[in-house]
């Protein structure tokens, strides 16, 4: 498809694209989630608020954008003169950052108003298949490569384009500024979470997509295809999580608002255990499965598996933390998560610097995992001591006991000529005999009574 220079300037550009959208939506994603229910019997003031913040949105990621810009040479500086390549398609970064920003506004107003399906839709399908068509249309050479990074930065717009026009259409988002109505609207006592949640953006942006540019300086092209490939694969392991924590943020904003630890612990507990379980078994579905890969891509990037196996770790024992990251953010001690996050990203730095020469695409896998381990760590610790708050149930550890026995038995299953069928029959097999037995030993009692009820009545 891509050859290995494009391959590594795409994933450069993807996750330059990733954070600098982040920084550029300024807190906004969270004064929506937190405070637009506040207005849903005002629509009047809900005008105000939305109107407000779409602009303060479009402001910040401007100012985001233009900074960006002026930097561009700064930010590749440590390779010199070997990122010339990458530099004739930086054009993309801000095209793509500034719609990739407003995409974000609209994902996030639909999430608070209690529609997580059209974001996912978007996201995860709609700019996924332009990208694909982007990538056939150029490896057949109806496009050139300049086009293809165009349609890549656009695919965004389109992306925003859509949300935009759902939001309008059928989430009535409705834009409107009364001077009067202005000035009823608590806007200065949004300032400061507001201001918390933009040094929170950067600080997640810089720990969550730093890694492949890091890597790209460090080790060049090659690796970051590598790296790169294991971080796409095993980023199917996280689709979960997202729409998990929009789904229980405003809950956790009410039980911290009543001080019902009780109801924070049951919240905490069901989301690590939950998150949990499906992210052991979409682990083992992808690890297992992951040697049918290889024929799609070159001999020379079948090294990735390694680093996907790491990563993939990583992203499971994240996942037994719940909701960790909301819970803080939502908590009275919110504040803490700078301090927290400020020393990962330190943490992660060290890591890379320390690895990556000495292990190369290994070392910044075991590096990605030790950030997140780090991070959780130090989330644990807080709300523990504090909020006598802690994420574990027996059921956790067992679905990581179950996933690890899965993970050596499979080893020994046939292997079917056919790799369709044999992704077929290997993925069955494992669901089955993971599924089953978390069913058999009633580890999800809330699985076991909806089965149970719907079974009851089609007798």
């Amino acid at each position: 498809m891509l050859g290995e220079a494009d391959q590594a300037v795409y994933r450069v550009v993807f996750s330059l694209i990733l954070m600098f959208s982040l920084f550029g939506v300024g807190g906004a994603n969270a004064s929506l989630l937190k405070h637009l229910p506040d207005f849903e019997n005002k629509p009047k003031e809900r005008k105000v608020f939305n109107f407000v913040t779409l602009v303060y949105t479009i402001i910040v990621a401007l100012i985001t954008l233009a900074l960006v810009y002026c930097s561009k040479n700064i930010i590749y500086a440590w390779k010199g003169n070997s990122n010339a390549y990458l530099l004739n398609y930086f054009w993309c970064i801000p095209i793509g950052s500034f719609f990739a920003t407003l995409l974000y506004y609209f994902e996030y107003y639909s999430i608070a108003t209690h529609r997580l399906t059209a974001p996912s839709i978007v996201r995860e399908i709609i700019l996924k298949i332009i990208l694909m068509a982007s990538v056939l249309l150029y490896h057949f050479q109806y496009i050139s490569i300049h086009t293809f990074f165009m349609l890549f930065a656009l695919s965004y717009a389109l992306g925003c384009a859509i949300m935009m026009v759902y939001c309008v259409l059928i989430r009535d988002f409705k834009i409107g500024f009364d001077k009067a109505i202005f000035k009823t609207i608590p806007f200065k006592e949004y300032i400061p979470y507001t201001f918390l949640i933009i040094i929170l953006g950067i600080l997640s942006s810089l720990i969550l997509n730093s890694d492949q540019p890091i890597v790209y300086g460090m080790l060049g092209a090659h690796a970051t295809d590598i790296y790169g490939l294991a971080v796409t694969t095993a980023s199917m392991i996280t689709i979960p999580y997202k729409p998990l924590s929009a789904i229980l943020l405003p809950f956790m904003y009410d039980a911290w608002g009543r001080n019902d630890t009780k109801k924070l612990n049951e919240i905490n507990q069901e989301s690590a255990k939950n998150l949990t379980a499906i992210g052991v078994l979409l682990y083992l579905l992808l690890v297992c499965n992951v040697h049918h890969l290889f024929q799609f891509v070159k001999p020379e990037l079948a090294f990735f598996k390694m680093p996907l196996i790491i990563i993939g770790i990583g992203r499971v024992l994240d996942y037994t933390t719940g909701a960790s990251t909301e819970m803080l953010i939502s908590a009275p001690s919110h504040k803490r998560m700078v301090l927290f996050m400020s020393l990962t990203f330190l943490f992660s730095l060290g890591c890379y610097y320390f690895l990556i020469p000495s292990y190369k695409e290994v070392g910044a896998a075991i590096a990605c995992t030790a950030t997140l381990i780090f991070f959780n760590v130090l989330k644990y610790t807080h709300l523990k001591k504090r909020y006598n708050l802690q994420p574990f149930t027996k059921q956790t550890f067992y679905f990581l006991f179950l996933g690890a026995i899965i993970f050596l038995v499979q080893y020994y299953l046939p292997t079917v000529n056919n790799f369709i069928v044999d992704i077929i029959f290997r993925s069955g097999v494992i669901t089955l005999l993971y599924c089953g037995i978390i069913y058999y030993f009633g580890w999800m009692p809330m699985v076991n009574n909806f089965i149970g009820e719907k079974f009851n009545k089609e007798i």
